[in-house]
């Protein structure tokens, strides 16, 4: 026990070191900035929940009591369930990557240390930062509900401490699942079905909370009680067996006048996980050194043949094609289909611009909307912004990392005998072709479901040529502060995530500003000095500025970017990681 403490001690002072008492005061302020944005986040959850379970609370009539408890626990079960589901199928790549690949685990495990203190304080260090990532989305519900049944301090009290046993459950038992594959999967073999399962995983979230958003907007009162008390008669309430329906009722018991009985199971809540993370770091002194080492011994030839043959691969593809640009071009696409989490961004947005493009449709023809100018005008405007909004969303993934993603091979790259100009235009490739991509399939399934849109002599070119203004500005951040620390993929890279936030923040004006402008004639009769335009005028002064705009951005994004190319190849300018 003292061990373990003592390397939990030592994590929390070099987290705090390293997140608070950086040398780089941008580095402080940055990470000051995130914080607040997740504890706005959090508030902003947290009053939407609670307004959105009084409004629950408000359908049923008075007397109904009983029935209001069934269907909130319902709704409890119901997020306690996902937020176990999304820890343990996203959260096995972390675990992994915190248990098997930290760079302190190598010197740890050479220390007189015990295994199984080592293993026990890193599966405590992951599962808190787990539950920090994830609470404020998935413990704010029921912050919000306690502020709806205006509860108590122990509510609250006896809510975290019901969830931190429901991590540790499902942790150790993920944490214990991955002690015996190691055993017989290979390191990286393993990484990549982690990093499959997390993807797929995600794009089933998205699925199901949009066709649930899609469903909702046509449900009435009487349709919401019917479909929770549809999910309480699947018997979910009386399986008092699983731990997440001990996390919901451990909550619910301590709200205002609930029949619950509280202790018959938080107790066995709190037992069970204390049980389970015991036997889990027990097995681990047994499984976790020789897991580790064999991961270790499986992936190191793999590695040292992937470094020996960099270079000739490199010079191979020169050599392959008749240019350079050929050549760039070929390794740039070669990427393009090895990158998991570019395909994943697409995917997402389809989905989303799917729903978006269903829905509209059915309320078209529920309203009966008719052919008037204005209308269509309007309906055709945001319909031609929704799809540049998500493929231009997409850049930041791909385009906002084009350069960083090279790491340290930038350094053999300086040395190859290529122009900036063929370096900067393979990347552009690179990050232009999924968000056109994107926005070509969009445009298809908007015209197949059939949502009022412009003729595609005026749709296509418009993406296109907005998707190339908007790229070149993602390709430009990233030439101008790139990052070769940058790992693609991992989820310890917060550099990296935390750089594609940054660039997406960035975006959102210049997007607005495009639609804006697109939609001058829409908007121009409102502002004084714009009254007395006709709508010719106003029409061909909102695409001749719009022309103007996206041309524009794209010159001076390309002709900089090429510029401080010069700059990083001759080593005038260095760039964090080179």
């Amino acid at each position: 026990m003292q061990e373990y403490l003592l390397l939990l001690r030592t994590s929390l002072k070099i987290w705090f070191s390293s997140t608070f008492k950086s040398k780089s005061k941008k580095k402080i302020i940055g990470t000051i900035f995130a914080y607040l944005a997740l504890l706005a986040f959090a508030v902003f959850w947290t009053i939407l929940s609670a307004n959105l379970f009084k409004d629950l609370i408000a359908l049923f009539p008075a007397g109904s009591e009983i029935f209001i408890e069934k269907s909130i626990l319902t709704v409890a079960q119901l997020l306690a369930l996902g937020t176990i589901l999304f820890l343990f199928l996203t959260g096995l790549r972390i675990l992994y990557e915190y248990l098997y690949e930290s760079q302190d685990v190598s010197f740890l495990l050479a220390t007189p240390l015990q295994v199984e203190n080592i293993f026990a304080a890193k599966l405590t260090e992951c599962l808190g930062l787990i539950f920090l990532s994830i609470s404020f989305m998935t413990l704010t519900p029921f912050i919000g509900l306690g502020i709806a049944f205006k509860a108590g301090f122990f509510y609250y009290l006896s809510t975290i401490i019901s969830f931190l046993a429901g991590f540790v459950i499902f942790g150790s038992i993920a944490a214990l699942l991955l002690l015996l594959i190691m055993r017989f999967v290979p390191g990286q073999k393993l990484k990549q079905i982690l990093m499959s399962l997390t993807l797929i995983m995600g794009l089933v979230i998205v699925f199901v909370s949009q066709m649930f958003s899609s469903n909702m907007m046509n449900m009435t009162e009487e349709d919401i009680i019917n479909a929770l008390s549809g999910f309480s008669d699947l018997g979910i309430n009386k399986m008092s067996f699983l731990p997440h329906v001990w996390m919901a009722k451990s909550s619910v018991a301590t709200l205002p006048n609930s029949q619950i009985n509280f202790w018959a199971n938080f107790i066995p809540l709190v037992v069970i996980s204390a049980l389970v993370f015991w036997f889990t770091t027990k097995l681990s002194a047994k499984l976790y050194l020789s897991g580790w080492s064999s991961g270790q011994e499986t992936d190191s030839p793999k590695k040292k043949r992937a470094k020996s043959n960099a270079k000739n691969k490199e010079e191979k593809r020169l050599s392959r094609v008749g240019s350079p640009f050929g050549a760039m071009l070929k390794k740039e696409m070669l990427y393009l289909k090895r990158e998991p989490m570019m395909w994943y961004q697409i995917a997402v947005g389809l989905i989303v611009l799917g729903f978006f493009a269903f829905n509209n449709a059915r309320i078209q023809s529920q309203s009966g909307v008719t052919g008037s100018i204005p209308p269509d005008f309007i309906n055709q405007s945001v319909n031609l912004f929704m799809i540049l909004l998500f493929a231009g969303l997409s850049g930041p993934t791909v385009a906002g990392l084009a350069l960083s993603r090279e790491g340290k091979n930038w350094r053999f790259m300086q040395s190859l005998p290529v122009e900036p100009r063929t370096v900067y235009w393979s990347k552009f490739i690179f990050g232009y072709l999924p968000c056109l991509l994107e926005g070509l399939i969009g445009v298809a399934v908007f015209h197949y479901i059939k949502i009022e849109m412009f003729p595609l002599y005026i749709t296509i070119p418009t993406i296109a040529i907005s998707l190339a203004a908007l790229i070149s500005v993602d390709l430009w951040t990233d030439i101008y502060f790139p990052n070769f620390n940058i790992k693609i993929g991992s989820s310890k890279s917060q550099e990296g995530a935390g750089k594609i936030l940054l660039v997406n923040l960035a975006m959102m004006p210049i997007i607005l500003l495009l639609g804006a402008t697109f939609s001058f004639q829409w908007w121009y009769s409102k502002v004084g000095i714009f009254s007395a335009l006709s709508p010719e005028v106003a029409k061909a002064i909102g695409l001749g500025v719009f022309a103007f705009e996206t041309i524009g951005v794209f010159i001076i994004s390309s002709t900089t970017s090429i510029n401080r190319l010069k700059l990083l190849f001759t080593g005038a300018v260095d760039a964090k990681g080179a």
